[in-house]
């Protein structure tokens, strides 16, 4: 049966090959990720089998490389990311370099760790934004003539020392007979 994809099973087969190695992935990991068994990416690694063309953008994708190369054309075999690996940090660098060399279930506990620290407070996006304080509006007590409307419940009020006693009895006949109201 001729392949309509024209993808040369050898070619892709000492490609994938490269791209585990590199990438430190096995047929299991490469079969979980793309839900396909490890025996057909097996299949796929032996040069026994071609893959389909939506297989063949997964794992390119996977792996951030040109599918058209994975397939077997003399093309670029990275994606254009030059300008944005140039931009990248050494830090950034050694980060990327240490994940690519991770299986799959370690690299998802990185991203796992990472999305956690990164969801901490101290990461939020508008922790550093200024929040205004309300504008203190006048309150009712402080226009001329209403003085008498001031709340006085948290207030000495200028008792003396009788009047205090007086007002304590009071509420502590109030709270003692709670159950009566």
């Amino acid at each position: 049966m001729a392949n309509k994809y024209n993808v040369t099973k050898e070619i892709f087969s000492e490609r994938l090959k490269e791209l585990m190695v590199d990438n430190n992935e096995t047929t299991y990991s490469i079969g979980e990720l793309l839900n396909l068994s490890a025996a057909t990416i097996s299949r796929y690694r032996d040069g026994k089998m071609a893959p389909k063309i939506t297989t063949i953008y997964s794992i390119a994708n996977h792996f951030n490389v040109n599918p058209v190369w994975l397939m077997g054309y003399d093309v670029e075999k990275n994606l254009n990311l030059k300008d944005e690996i140039i931009n990248l940090s050494e830090e950034e660098k050694i980060l990327i370099n240490n994940f690519k060399k991770l299986d799959s279930e370690d690299r998802n506990k990185v991203i796992d760790y990472t999305d956690l620290l990164s969801s901490q407070y101290k990461y939020k996006e508008d922790i550093n934004k200024v929040i205004g304080l309300p504008k203190k509006e006048k309150q009712v007590w402080e226009q001329p003539g209403k003085e008498h409307l001031m709340p006085i419940a948290c207030h000495d009020d200028n008792l003396t020392e009788e009047e205090k006693a007086i007002v304590n009895e009071k509420i502590n006949e109030i709270l003692n007979n709670l159950d009566k109201y």
